[in-house]
């Protein structure tokens, strides 16, 4: 879903906020949150906090440099284009065409995060939080890490402006690190809670999930305006900002959580899909992958102005994915196959 937002295609009306003010990047980093609460308590188990504050560091280190690769590669690109149009494309990064070098370092710094560029910075800094927000929950105090989370969740609210700030080569992007966090540490706090229960939630009252229905039903109204106007358009940007992820995503979010999460508990099978979780076991090939095509579709905007060449970006967008994750798996078969057959690694046979 996320893949598809990132071009103007046709399906972005079923993939872009169709139920409400809920899009793929809340699901994309509460899941993210969930996995890495269940993987990393199973590291803790196994080695304690040493253990975990040294894979978190090292898959840190490895998003990183998978950042700069698609920085490198978004530079790249962009200049090659320029040899080939008249001015710079106007929906890739403006700093690498105005000073590439600036833009190169800003970009490594962390201090310029331009769209789709900002995604990883961000998931760094929430794999670096991981094994302190793990100890909390190890010490019996997941709730006060939850809230907590959520008190700096509201200062941002309160006292930081929405939307990036840009000025020169700084762009702190599309998404406030102390707002989103928020849906981080929850994701953590469920996977750490399903991975010491050995379940994903209790089954929920009638009640509790009809009250869930209307909740999601009132803001999908609010979104599709349906409802009297009962704030005023700047009140309504603010709770439904996407940067800060304002009240009324965060409630949205909330609701559709809790109700898909009461349907898979029932009905775990609907939830299971090949494809998708095939993508899933190679979720850093599959982001690459789909960044590049997408920088590559912006590189010629206009394609968008035509039904055909829409659907042909889509079909691009969604290959890029699946050719990502195809790459990822035959290199770590590549890897792992010495080892399977008791042969010497290439590294152990140089040795």
């Amino acid at each position: 879903m996320m893949a598809i937002n990132h071009i103007d295609s046709d399906l972005r009306v079923l993939t872009d906020q169709a139920i409400g003010f809920v899009s793929a990047a809340e699901g994309f980093i509460f899941l993210a949150g969930l996995m890495a609460g269940q993987v990393y308590t199973r590291k803790f188990d196994q080695g304690g906090a040493p253990e975990v504050y040294g894979r978190c560091a090292r898959r840190a280190g490895e998003l990183y440099l998978w950042h700069v690769g698609l920085l490198v590669f978004t530079l790249l690109w962009g200049r090659l284009a320029v040899n080939f149009l008249s001015g710079h494309p106007w929906r890739l990064p403006p700093l690498f065409f105005e000073n590439p070098i600036v833009g190169l370092i800003s970009g490594m710094t962390l201090i310029y995060q331009p769209g789709l560029l900002d995604i990883l910075p961000n998931y760094i800094g929430f794999l670096l939080l991981t094994p302190w927000a793990l100890t909390r929950c190890r010490e019996g105090r997941a709730g006060t890490l939850w809230i907590l989370s959520g008190a700096i969740w509201a200062f941002d609210q309160l006292c930081v402006p929405s939307g990036p700030f840009i000025s020169g080569p700084i762009n702190t992007g599309a998404f406030h690190f102390l707002s989103w966090q928020w849906l981080f540490v929850s994701g953590l706090v469920v996977g750490y809670t399903r991975e010491t229960s050995g379940k994903l939630m209790s089954s929920p009252s009638r009640a509790l999930l009809a009250a869930g229905v209307m909740v999601a039903g009132f803001l999908w109204m609010v979104r599709s305006p349906w409802l009297p106007n009962w704030w005023t358009p700047q009140q309504l940007i603010r709770l439904t900002d996407k940067t800060s992820i304002g009240f009324f995503r965060v409630a949205n979010f909330a609701v559709v959580a809790f109700l898909l999460g009461a349907v898979a508990s029932r009905y775990p099978r609907w939830f299971s899909f090949g494809p998708l979780a095939f993508l899933g076991r190679y979720t850093l090939a599959a982001f690459a992958a789909h960044v590049t095509a997408a920088m590559m579709i912006l590189t010629w905007p206009e394609t968008f102005d035509s039904r055909a060449w829409r659907w042909a970006d889509t079909v691009l967008m969604i290959t890029s994915l699946f050719l990502g994750a195809a790459i990822a798996a035959w290199v770590r078969a590549r890897r792992t196959a010495p080892k399977r057959l008791g042969l010497p690694t290439p590294a152990e046979g140089a040795s």
